[in-house]
């Protein structure tokens, strides 16, 4: 997590904060003085000229050190040595673990069981859904095989929604009340 918050102005800050603070010694000195005694190379320049030797060189050591901790890929990740499956994982790793404990956490519940189970009993629930999704069938009917694992569904205790009762009585029912609890629903599935 950002300290002072990714996208915030504090953020923006602290983050040229620590580029600053990877420059060698007196480059921003160097650069803060040639701002004040030419402006005029401050301006972007009309004509297509390409970046010198120097500036590519000095591109190349500031982009060296820019990067994402990679906390999810057990090392650091630079720009310069980014790949796509990188970027991919940076991007889509906290939705991926995210989406393995919400799974883990349904086998649990459905099954009553630990750690072992959980993850056979995940790994056949990935098995079903692509089989699922595989069929000749309306996707409206498949989302519930979608959603229910996720905890997706609009349950009473999911929406918070406190006067809420189950047919039964049960007062804001969850899914563990709704597929696993309810005696109207065990009758009806036995």
């Amino acid at each position: 997590q950002h300290p002072a918050g990714i996208g915030t102005w504090a953020g923006e800050a602290q983050d040229l904060a620590n580029v600053k603070e990877q420059l060698p010694r007196g480059w921003y000195d160097a650069a803060a003085a040639a701002v004040q005694s030419q402006p005029a190379l401050t301006t972007v320049p009309s004509g297509a000229r390409g970046p010198t030797q120097q500036e590519q060189q000095v591109e190349h050591r500031l982009v060296c050190r820019l990067g994402w901790p990679g906390r999810d890929l057990g090392r650091p990740v630079t720009v310069d040595n980014l790949t796509v499956k990188d970027a991919t994982q940076l991007q889509l790793g906290p939705a991926r673990a995210a989406r393995q404990q919400k799974l883990q956490e349904y086998v649990t519940e459905a099954m009553g069981q630990q750690q072992q189970i959980s993850r056979r009993g995940v790994g056949c629930i990935r098995a079903a859904q692509r089989t699922l999704w595989s069929l000749r069938w309306d996707n409206h009917h498949k989302e519930i095989f979608w959603r229910l694992p996720l905890n997706g569904l609009c349950t009473a205790a999911r929406m918070h929604d406190a006067q809420a009762e189950c047919v039964c009585g049960s007062s804001m029912p969850g899914r563990q009340h709704h597929y696993w609890e309810c005696p109207i629903a065990t009758a009806v599935v036995q």
